[in-house]
């Protein structure tokens, strides 16, 4: 039996407050809610994500920082708020994979991301960031083939034209999961756990 979602929601702030040591913890002031949007049908027992500040400093945060077991998992809609020092600024880039157990036994994309990059960020205080996470298509053809060229010293002409192939954005390698956590919170930014 699947529990409600407070208790989801409290499970990832216990975690997380375990995880960052909650009395030694000084709060940044800028707040992320980040609201995580999915088909009702994806069920992951964590998410990726993945925060670029200012299109330069990129941290990985698991959420929770230990995937649900004993059949809980994530439901959709979801939300989670991230803390970030106030002299981190816009753009911010937050980035989605869900995960789940593979049949191997371990964390992998189950084929579901998203992404989504605010301008503006209210410096002090809480910007709301949606990310709709979509099903991301597994075969990718490659970026064509260019025609051959002559490379003679005579000038002779030029190969044909190559066809243009469509490229597409990868879901991003997988992360380690120990100390994702931790070394979010040195650069400077936390995770404050999920709400409903």
């Amino acid at each position: 039996m699947r529990p409600p979602r407070n208790a989801l929601g409290f499970a990832f702030a216990c975690a997380l407050a375990l995880a960052l040591g909650v009395g030694g913890c000084v709060k940044p002031n800028t707040v992320l809610l980040v609201e995580v949007e999915g088909p009702a049908d994806v069920h992951p027992n964590q998410l990726r994500v993945t925060v670029t500040v200012g299109l330069i400093e990129t941290h990985v945060i698991m959420v929770p920082a230990v995937p649900l077991v004993d059949g809980h998992q994530i439901e959709f809609p979801t939300s989670f708020t991230v803390s970030i020092d106030q002299s981190r600024t816009a753009p911010i880039t937050i980035s989605i994979d869900a995960l789940d157990k593979s049949s191997e036994g371990i964390q992998a994309s189950i084929g579901y991301a998203g992404n989504t990059t605010s301008q503006h960020v209210e410096i002090g205080g809480q910007t709301t960031i949606t990310v709709v996470l979509t099903e991301v298509p597994t075969d990718q053809p490659d970026g064509g083939v260019d025609g051959a060229v002559d490379a003679s010293d005579t000038g002779g002409s030029g190969g044909t034209a190559g066809t243009g192939g469509s490229g597409g954005a990868g879901a991003g390698g997988a992360a380690g999961q120990d100390g994702a956590a931790d070394e979010a919170g040195d650069a400077g930014l936390s995770l404050d756990g999920a709400a409903d």
